[in-house]
């Protein structure tokens, strides 16, 4: 009788732990009972960035059981980091922990970046995990460029297009010859392309130069536009710069006559 009791015991207490301490007793004893670390395969082995921006490559480890985990590069085999300490001088990486999460961080995503990383455990033989990293790279560009002729009291539409982007840039400044530009301008946002367009009305040698499109995190495309007279030539400077320029000149003139007058 008392065996049969006994045998109930353990039928309910192991019913027990597997209704209500299933996570702990049963999942957790036959993840690490052979002590051999363990990668998640549903961690995203492939990462697609824009360039500029961050990148996060993660990979998640069970049973580490006190080893370390190292961060390889795989087109040169390259350490970037052991647990959280660095062996590369781009300070643009950083090595990230959190549980059972490791994630390799790199700030300001380039080209360059692109390829394979190694999530390695210091196992014998070490065990790794290979994650992908895609950068893409928008293009830029102001049509009719790099040079644009225009007529002399003329309007032109310069149309800068950021095409080929993961997501579209917050903003876009235009600047002509590195300073603010004045002249009304719209932006249009359609699937990965966004346009901005900057208008100028009546144009005079005074609009002749470089214009600069620069969208946020994403590198300036610049174009030259020149003034054509009627025979197509370049229309000069005049106007008033020049009666600027003569006006300081005769001032600076009648100073000095002045000067030597009272002395």
């Amino acid at each position: 009788m008392a065996s049969v009791g006994g045998f109930l015991n353990k039928l309910f207490g192991r019913f027990t732990c597997l209704l209500v301490l299933f996570p702990l007793c049963g999942l957790g004893s036959e993840l690490c009972s052979d002590r051999i670390p363990k990668f998640k395969k549903t961690v995203p082995q492939q990462t697609r960035i824009q360039a500029g921006q961050f990148a996060y490559l993660t990979c998640e480890i069970h049973c580490l059981n006190n080893r370390s985990v190292s961060w390889v590069r795989g087109r040169d085999g390259h350490i970037i980091a052991v647990e959280q300490e660095l062996f590369i001088q781009d300070k643009r990486f950083q090595s990230l922990h959190e549980k059972d999460q490791w994630t390799l961080m790199i700030r300001n995503v380039k080209a360059g970046d692109a390829g394979k990383y190694e999530c390695q455990v210091s196992t014998v033989p070490k065990k790794s995990m290979v994650l992908e990293l895609i950068v893409v790279v928008p293009r830029v560009r102001i049509f009719g460029g790099p040079e644009i002729y225009v007529q002399e009291e003329s309007s032109v539409q310069l149309e800068c297009v950021v095409s080929q982007a993961v997501q579209p840039p917050k903003y876009i400044l235009w600047e002509f010859n590195g300073q603010g530009v004045g002249g009304s301008t719209y932006t249009q946002i359609d699937k990965s392309t966004t346009t901005s367009v900057l208008s100028l009305n009546r144009l005079g040698a005074a609009n002749a130069g470089k214009y600069s499109c620069i969208p946020a995190m994403l590198p300036p495309v610049t174009v030259d536009v020149y003034v054509l007279d009627d025979d197509g030539n370049q229309v000069p400077l005049t106007n008033r710069a020049s009666r600027l320029e003569t006006s300081l000149v005769q001032s600076a003139v009648f100073f000095l006559g002045i000067c030597k007058l009272c002395c």
